[in-house]
């Protein structure tokens, strides 16, 4: 049951609002001046006050100001017998809901009620909303600056690795971001390429070009990954290992690629420095072998030659059947020195 501030010196204007009010299922609370009301505020809340402005000791309007100060919360209608507009202004300027002048119908009155507690209603309503909006924005805001805050650590720790952004919603595929591993990679400075067409990093079209994405793909989808030859901003090519990212928009449109590519250069000549070693072993042994097959043949000249004929017979044999290059291979020097043994 909504509660209802009755204040005006005149006893029969408060029963008469009383009983029209409380008929309404108002509970309705009577003051005859606003020293009366300041003392019943002290112990009950309302969601109404009708006060009149011409009272004996404190005006209406000063009472008003007092409640719009100390219960923002409480709808306000002011009820006079002087039609004023300077003082309707001056009231509604205050907060107040409504103001009705003497004599009035109770039609009316319970109609401006009504209107009163349904906007107080709709305005709490609002600021209660707005309160969670507001305080989901800045909960949103908070976890974007720290999700920005990581990937920056991330874009600027990782030295091998660059992070080029490139945007999708124009026709020439701007660069957004360039991290420092990209910088040290391409050998750009960040200024120099941020905003700047993508083409200046003379990378594939497949990496650029949104084209179309497959049905099945979703947000930080993996584009594709493959091992790619890029250009520095010298001409001096780099291996890398690139990844590409789509990005999404809410109605599924592509926007950008992110565009991930690592600096392989030290596999490769890893990698290749492993091939001749395994190459130079590979002789040693086959020398090894060789002459093993060389000091039985020189122990018994009856038998000379044999081990070479033997060695081509079972290589064409592996040859013939099909086996792997490193299978026949293994096969030719297991003939080499069949008869050890």
């Amino acid at each position: 049951m909504e509660r209802i501030l009755i204040i005006d010196d005149e006893q029969y204007i408060r029963d008469m609002l009383g009983e029209v009010l409380g008929s309404r299922g108002y509970e309705c609370v009577q003051a005859a001046n606003a020293e009366e009301a300041r003392e019943i505020l002290k112990t009950r809340s309302f969601e109404l006050i009708l006060c009149d402005i011409n009272m004996p000791g404190e005006s209406g309007l000063d009472f008003i100001q007092y409640v719009s100060s100390e219960f923002p919360d409480t709808a306000k209608i002011m009820i006079t017998a002087l039609d004023d507009p300077l003082v309707a202004e001056h009231a509604l300027n205050m907060g107040v809901y409504d103001y009705i002048t003497k004599p009035f119908e109770l039609n009316s009155v319970i109609i401006s009620v009504a209107n009163a507690l349904r906007r107080r209603e709709l305005e709490i309503e609002n600021r209660i909303y707005q309160k969670h909006l507001e305080l989901k924005v800045e909960e949103r805001t908070t976890a974007l600056q720290e999700s920005e805050t990581r990937l920056r650590a991330i874009f600027g720790a990782v030295k091998h690795v660059a992070f080029v952004l490139v945007d999708h919603t124009g026709k020439d595929n701007l660069v957004l971001e360039f991290s420092p591993g990209a910088e040290h990679l391409f050998g750009y400075n960040r200024e120099e390429v941020l905003g700047k067409p993508a083409a200046i990093l003379d990378l594939p079209d497949e990496m650029i070009q949104p084209g179309d994405p497959p049905a099945s793909s979703e947000q930080g989808e993996v584009g594709f990954t493959r091992e790619l030859v890029l250009k520095r901003k010298s001409g001096e090519e780099l291996p890398t290992l690139s990844t590409t990212y789509p990005i999404f928009n809410a109605s599924g449109e592509r926007t950008a690629t992110l565009i991930v590519a690592i600096d392989i250069s030290e596999r490769i000549r890893a990698a290749r420095e492993v091939q001749k070693s395994m190459e130079r072993w590979r002789k040693a042994v086959e020398g090894i072998i060789r002459s093993m097959a060389l000091t039985l043949e020189m122990k018994d000249p009856y038998t000379a030659g044999h081990q070479q004929r033997v060695t081509s017979l079972v290589t064409a044999i592996a040859q013939e059947m099909g086996f792997a290059e490193e299978r026949v291979e293994g096969v030719r020097m297991a003939a080499m020195i069949h008869d050890i043994g």
